[in-house]
């Protein structure tokens, strides 16, 4: 990135200084950006680990840094294969690193899934935030850019446009730059895990960016051009392999994060329910979430308004509503009342029907014990290589061109964990039993 442009520095505990001249500090000032101080990257992680206060905002000006860092290391090999990138195809890579996180929700992935319209991710909203004509961010991605400059950007963002890491013959920038957005090794990545693993105080994310993008490059096989690494870093895409899924083992996926989202989707289940019935104050919800409710269509407008702060308040109102279950199940979030986890359970089937029988003899009677408030039941898997995606080729030593799985000693496709977590709330479980 060019320094010499007038440029605002951001000081950043990752990375260092970040750089970010007029035309990025335009789309930073924002009203669709800004939301992203209100939006944790890690969610409700901060009740695990306490220091996780950091935004998706921090993390989109890291992905940013890094992107640049990306670029300057790619003119050099794109000049090695006889193809050049001009300053405009630069700033529409740096822009869609930039923006790529500007649509999520509140409480991250956790949203998406009690959301009405299960089609719309925050990949989704992000594109519709870029490239509706109402924002803002799109006005300013015209001005200071052109006309053709939010589609471009939202194309290298858009998953499902780009899904090779191989090109036939001609070379097509876009594939590349993708890529180099959002892939098995990219800019999204290299940031959160260095992220999330210095805020939530863990060892195990100190993966080296300069080595990662160093090795980086593009090379021919056959009548085809590859993204790929050198096989000389292989024990860095290792490392940096190996630190995602100790992250994901250690913090994406434990099991006291799990509890927390679970509890989340039952209150938005608790509060259809109630809504449904009339049950429920409509004075007491924000705009916003009344269409999630009534699962209605839901507007950009109504997107933009909503945030971890919308969600908090609700959930610290709803805490003294006078429906016990909705107030109990808010108190597990706003005062951290954990569920009790269920543990060394050899056979879970056999559990469930053990406990079914037993409130069935207390006369509660179960249907379906997965929509019970009291229960919660979650089931994750990971693994540190995903072969559903772009594979990683490596260029090894004798010139040829393989998988990282045909030359990784330790990196498995085959090897995944799963875990399954259960918790029990024995308040609501007695509420239940109760007034049954």
């Amino acid at each position: 990135m060019n320094r010499s442009l007038k440029s605002k520095i951001i000081r950043d505990c990752v990375h260092g200084d970040i750089f970010l001249n007029n035309k990025f500090l335009k789309i930073v000032d924002t009203a669709e950006f800004q939301r992203l101080r209100r939006i944790r990257q890690l969610a409700i992680v901060n009740l695990l680990f306490p220091s996780a206060e950091h935004t998706r905002f921090s993390h989109c000006l890291g992905t940013f840094h890094i992107m640049g860092k990306i670029i300057d290391h790619f003119e050099k090999e794109f000049k090695n294969i006889n193809i050049s990138i001009d300053s405009r195809d630069k700033e529409v890579a740096l822009a869609a690193a930039l923006l790529h996180d500007i649509g999520h929700g509140p409480f991250s992935h956790t949203f998406e899934e009690i959301f009405p319209n299960k089609n719309m991710n925050h990949e989704m909203w992000t594109i519709k935030i870029i490239t509706d004509k109402s924002t803002d961010l799109n006005k300013i991605l015209v001005e200071s850019f052109d006309q053709d400059f939010p589609n471009d950007v939202a194309s290298l963002i858009d998953k499902s446009a780009y899904k090779r890491n191989c090109y036939d013959k001609k070379i097509d920038l876009n594939f590349i730059l993708s890529s180099l957005v959002s892939s098995q090794i990219d800019a999204d990545r290299m940031d959160y895990i260095m992220r999330d693993s210095i805020y939530t105080g863990v060892s195990y994310g100190g993966i080296d960016i300069s080595r990662i993008i160093k090795s980086m490059t593009i090379k021919r096989n056959g009548d085809k051009y590859c993204l790929c690494v050198y096989e000389k870093y292989l024990p860095d895409i290792e490392c940096y392999l190996l630190s995602r899924y100790q992250m994901h083992k250690g913090v994406y996926n434990h099991s006291f994060k799990c509890e927390m989202e679970g509890v989340v989707k039952k209150i938005f289940v608790r509060m259809k329910e109630l809504f449904k019935n009339n049950k429920l104050d409509k004075k007491m919800l924000p705009k916003a979430i009344i269409p999630i409710l009534t699962d209605s269509k839901y507007t950009l407008e109504d997107y933009m308004t909503i945030d971890d702060c919308t969600l908090l308040y609700l959930f610290n109102e709803l805490k003294r509503s006078d429906d016990l279950i909705l107030s109990k199940l808010c108190k597990c979030i706003i005062d951290r009342n954990k569920f009790e986890q269920i543990e060394d359970v050899e056979n879970i089937d056999l559990y469930k029907e053990k406990l079914i029988n037993e409130l069935r003899i207390k006369g509660y009677e179960i249907k379906n014990l997965d929509t019970e408030y009291f229960w919660l039941e979650v089931s994750k898997d990971y693994k540190a290589y995903e072969t559903n995606k772009d594979n990683i080729l490596v260029y090894n030593n004798k010139g040829k061109i393989k998988d990282l799985t045909e030359i990784s000693n330790i990196i498995s496709p085959s090897v995944c964990e799963r875990k399954t977590h259960i918790f029990i709330n024995h308040d609501i479980l007695n509420e239940l039993i109760k007034y049954n």
